[in-house]
């Protein structure tokens, strides 16, 4: 397919360029320079690839140490696991300390952020003080109506 081909010829002159600006950066190039000598539009853009590309560097070494590290868990699970299922306290506490790490290690137990807004249409006072003389003078304007007995409350 052409269009495919474009964006392949793209992408490449796109990694060409970023590989460029890292090793700029690395020589102490600032961004303005590396947008002028690399062709970027202005310094952000030059900032931009560089930290796209210190991505792209350190993610495959993370995988692979995540994977390794994953790998080394499961070996330790499974030197508890028959003691853990068969009731053992301490075994069953070394295997939930491992699932704990996995979990940290996989970012599993992150909460999640959420923002709650509720709106009642009842405004409260946070003050006591407040409430109290509201809910007296309410009782007395109640108790002053006409035709109504005072000492009914």
């Amino acid at each position: 397919m052409p269009g495919e081909q474009r964006a392949s010829e793209r992408r490449i002159n796109a990694a060409e360029k970023q590989a460029q600006a890292i090793e700029l950066r690395k020589a102490g190039a600032t961004y303005d320079q590396i947008a002028r000598k690399v062709g970027y539009s202005n310094r952000g853009s030059a900032c931009r690839a560089v930290q796209k590309a210190l991505e792209k560097i350190t993610e495959e070494p993370a995988l692979e140490l995540r994977a390794l590290v994953s790998e080394r868990l499961d070996t330790m699970l499974l030197g508890v696991w028959q003691q853990a299922r068969s009731g053992h306290l301490g075994a069953i506490d070394r295997a939930l300390k491992i699932e704990e790490r996995r979990a940290k290690l996989f970012g599993l137990d992150k909460q999640a952020e959420t923002e709650i807004t509720v709106n009642s249409g009842i405004e409260y006072s946070s003050n006591l003080d407040e409430l109290v003389d509201e809910y007296m003078a309410k009782r007395k304007s109640e108790n002053n109506k006409p035709g109504q007995d005072a000492t009914n409350g």
